[in-house]
């Protein structure tokens, strides 16, 4: 039901038109406030907000033509109908230009009024119906829009090879600027954006706050959001061409600061955003391959464009010599224990900052890596890994021949990571020596008072490590194991029926008869004497 508010300074009027409304309104239009005065209209209307409103124009103070000035400064949706016993053309004139819908004379005809009153609300109700289809075809861009957003952010990052699609993109996006810039958006557990953990979780987490992230970034500025993959996001901000880089830059770090600062309060993780240069929109993928790069030339800052990032490096090399033999030396260890996941993970982080640091260097890189390499190799002949070591010189030369930084990474992990896989195998194979030579010599010796530690010295072997392996390779632990062993003997014994309970007590190993009593009951569920 529409509201409708009566405005005129004289009482019979203001019956008369709620009498009128009364009897051919009752069911769409319902009179929810009366007013004697503009100055009361316009007072009223803030308080009951009618859809409708009868104004008189000649009042006394504010007069209606002032009245409908200030209530459409509030609202330009409300519809006015004008009502005075003044036919001067200048006042209906006046009353026109405000968008007023009609004019009625006084004396008030009836049939008039109904006639006026049932073609505003025909059409309130037109508006209303052709708000909702709007919002009906809103809702269905909203769900499309995403989806035309994600595919423009992955067109950019497969390059060149969808230049008439990434046209078409803007035509469906309303993008009517030929320039953008890139922001990548990293978000994990970690002061160090290159170490970053539980990246997975971070992701899960976070897509459950996907929509509000999105809404976050859209607010701040006019810009292309893409899904969130594993922990990443891909932002794209269009921007007019730019007359001078340093300002478009500035904008660029001040937007980034804002959109981290409000990512990190309701995600509750850490955010760090990369920036790439603005380009025009068929290069972008460079802006994309820029802001990951700036992401990896962080060293404390959370928000890096990648102008600033080369500033940096070019000031100073955050990744120093000592830094990179400690990096090395940490290495190593993992490598000789043969833990293949660390390695990995190790590998990558070295690179990276190697690479942030030296990559325009590659006589360094290639003196840096020959050094890893005969690190590795030195502990490849000390696992027994390598039986000779000319081998070395072959794959230095193949080194020094290499031309690019990531020819270089990829063969030297590579290198590196089937090292470690031969000192993992050949461990796990000297493990299960050792436990085979500790299983005979346990059954050899059951029945001799024998320890964990008199087993671990037999084999060469911490008495601690030899535990855990152990445990580790049979699944049972050294005492359970060397009681199953003795039981089994007791068993064969009584089933022999040759000696007593007290004298298989003493052959396997044990000089208390009650307590090996217990123990076999324990172990086989009834007493020697009844398995008997």
């Amino acid at each position: 039901m529409l509201k409708v508010m009566i405005v005129d300074d004289e009482q019979i009027v203001r019956d008369g038109l709620q009498f009128i409304l009364d009897k051919d309104f009752v069911n769409n239009l319902e009179t929810v406030a009366i007013a004697k005065s503009g100055r009361e209209a316009i007072e009223k209307y803030s308080l009951f907000r009618p859809d409708i409103i009868l104004m008189d124009i000649q009042m006394p103070g504010i007069n209606g033509i002032e009245a409908i000035e200030s209530i459409q400064e509030i609202d330009k949706r409300v519809k006015f109908v004008i009502i005075s016993a003044y036919e001067q053309f200048e006042y209906a004139k006046q009353a026109l230009s405000l968008g007023v819908d009609d004019y009625i004379l006084k004396p008030i005809n009836r049939n008039k009024l109904v006639d006026v009153l049932k073609g505003v609300v025909g059409k309130i109700q037109k508006e209303m119906a052709s708000k909702q289809k709007e919002l009906e075809i809103q809702e269905k861009l909203d769900r499309v829009l995403p989806v035309l957003e994600y595919g423009y952010i992955y067109s950019i990052l497969m390059n060149n090879a969808f230049e008439k699609e990434n046209i078409d993109y803007h035509s469906l996006l309303g993008i009517h600027k030929d320039y953008g810039y890139i922001m990548v958006i990293d978000f994990g557990e970690g002061d160090n954006p290159l170490e970053l953990a539980n990246k997975i979780g971070t992701g899960v987490r976070n897509n459950m706050q996907y929509q509000k992230i999105r809404h976050t970034i859209k607010y701040k500025v006019g810009s292309i959001v893409g899904p969130l993959m594993v922990n990443r996001i891909i932002v794209l901000v269009y921007e007019d061409m730019p007359e001078d880089e340093y300002p478009q830059r500035v904008r660029a770090v001040e937007l980034a600061q804002s959109i981290e600062e409000h990512l990190t309060s309701i995600t509750d993780s850490a955010v760090y955003i990369g920036i790439g240069s603005c380009y025009k929109h068929h290069r972008l993928n460079l802006s994309y391959n820029e802001a990951v790069s700036a992401i990896s030339k962080m060293t404390d800052e959370h928000v890096l464009h990648i102008k600033d990032a080369k500033k940096n490096i070019d000031k100073e090399r955050q990744y120093s010599f000592t830094k990179i033999k400690s990096d090395q030396d940490y290495l190593l260890t993992k490598i000789e224990e043969g833990n293949l996941p660390e390695v990995e993970r190790r590998l990558e982080t070295f690179f990276t900052k190697l690479g942030r640091d030296y990559e325009d260097s590659m006589d360094i890189v290639k003196k840096i890596c020959s050094e890893l390499l005969v690190l590795v190799n030195a502990s490849a002949f000390r696992n027994g890994v390598y039986s000779q070591d000319d081998s070395i010189m072959n794959d230095l030369d193949t080194l020094r021949s290499m031309g690019t930084f990531y020819n270089v990474k990829s063969w030297c992990s590579r290198y590196v990571m089937e090292i470690t896989k031969g000192i993992k195998n050949d461990k796990e194979t000297k493990v299960s020596a050792v436990i085979s030579e500790a299983m005979t010599y346990i059954k050899d010796n059951h029945q001799k008072d024998i320890r964990l530690k008199d087993v671990a010295e037999i084999v060469s072997i911490s008495p601690q490590y030899f535990s855990k392996i152990f445990k580790d390779e049979l699944g049972v632990n050294f005492i359970d194991y060397l009681t199953s062993i003795r039981m089994n003997e007791a068993k064969l014994m009584l089933r022999e029926g040759q000696l007593s309970i007290k004298e298989i007590c003493y052959k396997i190993g044990y000089n208390d008869p009650n307590y090996f009593s217990r123990l076999f009951k324990k172990v086989e569920g009834i007493s020697p004497t009844e398995f008997q």
